[in-house]
């Protein structure tokens, strides 16, 4: 699964498939303090019977920013300090490791020490579950726009794994 920013910052864009149907929408308000990250899914039309041909979207998380606190994180009707939820795991020269126990049992870690992160298993086989592809321009190239890769290994817990990029994303924005 391939899900493409349409601007450059992960906590304020939205996310399409590669068929540039917008899936999530990422909100950032502008306040400097009670900054404020809202995700957005988009519910199918199919189960809402609205034949408008319109996006309609459901609220599926929110990340409420501190700046000498933990942050908190909601997500499908848990409220989280992000400090227990994200556990700091190895430093690297771009940040410490992020990881975190997800519904299905399996503990995941996004890899910080690398040229963009990647999300693994956090076990013996440390299997690659998602990474970021920057995008941008190379002398061969024009503007490739960025995405984030989810693969299949990740697909079912897809909406976790994109609150979790959103939150590594502004964390090393702002460091």
């Amino acid at each position: 699964m391939y899900l493409y920013l349409s601007g450059p910052h992960a906590f304020n864009t939205t996310f399409h498939d590669t068929y540039g149907q917008a899936i999530y929408k990422v909100r950032t308000s502008s306040k400097m303090f009670g900054r404020t990250t809202t995700v957005c899914r988009i519910l199918r039309n199919e189960i809402l019977c609205d034949y408008s041909m319109r996006d309609i979207f459901g609220h599926l998380a929110q990340i409420e920013w501190k700046s000498f606190r933990s942050s908190v994180l909601r997500f499908r009707g848990c409220e989280m300090a992000t400090r227990s939820f994200f556990k700091r795991h190895s430093w690297g020269l771009r940040g410490s490791d992020r990881l975190f126990a997800a519904p299905d049992g399996c503990k995941y870690r996004w890899c910080l020490d690398t040229a963009a992160p990647e999300l693994r298993a956090h076990d013996e086989k440390q299997t690659l579950v998602a990474r970021f592809h920057p995008g941008g321009n190379n002398c061969f190239f024009s503007a490739k726009s960025p995405f984030l890769e989810i693969l299949p290994a990740g697909e079912h817990i897809a909406d976790l794994i994109l609150v979790s990029f959103v939150y590594i994303e502004k964390l090393r924005e702002d460091d």
